[in-house]
């Protein structure tokens, strides 16, 4: 992406000195140079010097546009941006174009018209309006004609005045409403200029799409000081749990845009607890289907759609991976997911785990795991005696409730929680400090299975 910094000739910087800021202008040139053709497969590519390809549009032809970064000095509000005059007319005709295809679904054919429509758009960063991005699109073509025109050159001319005034903040009152609780924004203002009149107004759209759906009233401070505060509000009643995003922007009284400032909320919080997951049979034998059980739970304050997911992994990489949709579950109510994994390719002994979880939302829920193996987990055991031990006194540890149902125990590993470690079912280990000690047991299988148990043993002088 290109970058330019536009400053301003020094008898521009001058504004009145009343409440209204004056609009200035600054023109803008771009000599995009000359397109080139290669034929690839049958199809045409076009492309310009350090252009990008625009492909968004599904049914619409792939055609090169460029994209400029002006960025100007901080006390400039960008208010608009126009084209002036394009030049450098080279019609053409013939080329077959690629056409934009959907990621899924079938697929679509060109639809006819000139693409793109528009000969150039521009956006400035919600959290710094003093730097607009331009994407000019000076190819068009028709894939029903087969007919295109390129422009070189582009004039446009951008509007800005010079802003002394500042969104310092805003807040809303908490990140997730409730369904049809108001949203409440809270703007913090600040002004280094004279005192004047401006209009604080805020709309609300969905981030992933663009969608306005509200506009807010704009609430008028007749004499904006040094700093001064604003409360707009946004009733939810009706509207669709999910990500909303509000821009907030201050305006002088003949409209002119001083400054603007994004914040997001979450409306409705949505939570999902498995409540259950479990797994059949166990041990399972090779070839054999393990059949799965996941109950999910909608614990939020607003409707839940989404995924239930079955992760079966064996040292960390990725086995198999089972997924079902999610009926639209109220709050407070379950849905169960039934599910099962064919066990043909796995291997005698080793050990696989299963983690069960609800996507929704954009995010994973909480995890509930289970071991999966053709071998029997051993089921470790231990006693300390005593149950209180006494520093520089010997504490007797017996693992010998230990138990494997399909085999024998192999192998029995300490860690004492002090940095001392040991091997075998029956051991002793002295404490040389007062505490509470984490004490692991972990118990190794003759077919290699593992398990632990951890019990904390309390040391006193």
């Amino acid at each position: 992406m290109n970058v330019r910094t536009a400053f301003l000739p020094a008898v521009l910087l001058l504004t009145t000195a009343g409440a209204r800021a004056e609009v200035q202008t600054l023109p803008v040139r771009l000599s995009i140079g000359e397109y080139q053709v290669e034929r690839v497969g049958g199809l045409d590519l076009v492309t310009i010097p350090d252009g990008q390809t625009l492909s968004a549009a599904d049914g619409r032809p792939e055609v090169p546009y460029h994209v400029v970064q002006l960025v100007y000095p901080p006390e400039y509000r960008i208010q608009e941006v126009l084209l002036k005059e394009k030049a450098g007319l080279k019609p053409d005709s013939g080329l077959l174009l690629p056409i934009a295809q959907p990621t899924q679904g079938p697929e679509v054919t060109a639809i006819a018209g000139a693409f793109p429509a528009a000969d150039f758009a521009w956006s400035v960063a919600y959290k710094d309006s003093t730097r607009v991005a331009l994407s000019v699109y000076p190819f068009r073509h028709d894939p029903k004609t087969r007919k295109s025109t390129f422009h070189s050159d582009f004039e446009l001319e951008v509007k800005y005045v010079r802003s002394l005034v500042r969104i310092a903040e805003v807040l809303t009152d908490t990140a997730a409403y409730d369904p049809g609780r108001p949203v409440r924004l809270s703007a913090r203002l600040k002004n280094s200029g004279a005192a004047q009149e401006v209009r604080v107004a805020a709309s609300v759209h969905r981030p992933q799409s663009g969608e306005v759906v509200a506009e807010l009233p704009a609430i008028t401070i007749e004499r904006l000081g040094r700093a001064d505060s604003t409360l707009l509000q946004w009733p939810t009643a009706g509207q669709v749990p999910g990500s909303y995003a509000a821009t907030v922007m201050v305006r002088d009284a003949a409209g002119a845009e001083l400054d603007r400032r994004r914040v997001s909320f979450r409306l409705g919080n949505p939570q999902a607890e498995v409540t259950d997951f479990t797994a059949e049979p166990l041990p399972f034998k090779l070839g054999s289907r393990v059949r799965f059980k996941l109950t999910i739970k909608n614990t939020g304050n607003c409707d839940l759609a989404g995924e239930g997911v079955i992760r079966i992994t064996r040292a960390g990489e990725i086995v198999d991976e089972l997924r079902q949709k999610m009926t639209t579950l109220r709050p407070g109510s379950t849905t169960v997911l039934r599910d099962s994994w064919n066990t043909a390719a796995a291997e005698k002994g080793a050990v696989y785990t299963a983690a069960g979880f609800a996507v929704y939302a954009g995010t994973a829920g909480e995890v509930k795991s289970l071991v999966l193996s053709t071998n029997a987990m051993p089921v470790p055991m231990f006693t300390p005696t005593p149950d209180t031990a006494k520093v520089g006194d010997e504490t007797a540890f017996d693992a010998s409730a230990s138990s494997d149902r399909d085999g024998t125990i192999a192998a029995y590993r300490w860690d004492f929680g002090d940095g001392g470690v040991a091997e075998g079912r029956s051991v002793l280990h002295t404490y040389h400090q007062p505490g509470d000690y984490p004490v692991r047991l972990t118990v190794t299988d003759s077919e290699g299975g593992q398990a632990e148990l951890t019990r904390v043993v309390t040391v006193v002088d």
